[in-house]
């Protein structure tokens, strides 16, 4: 009896996945880093 495979997603679309994950990953990763610069500028600003 031959096995049927159930899900209909191609190898092409996992591949979709990962890269969308990556980019949403590094501009996570780039928000992360404009306001941590953000806070040291602030912390600069307001020490006396």
């Amino acid at each position: 009896m031959a096995r049927v495979r159930m899900d209909n997603s191609t190898e092409g679309e996992g591949g979709f996945v990962i890269v969308a994950v990556l980019w949403l990953l590094s501009a996570l990763a780039a928000l992360a880093m404009i306001f941590s610069v953000y806070l040291s500028n602030s912390a600069r600003a307001l020490a006396l």
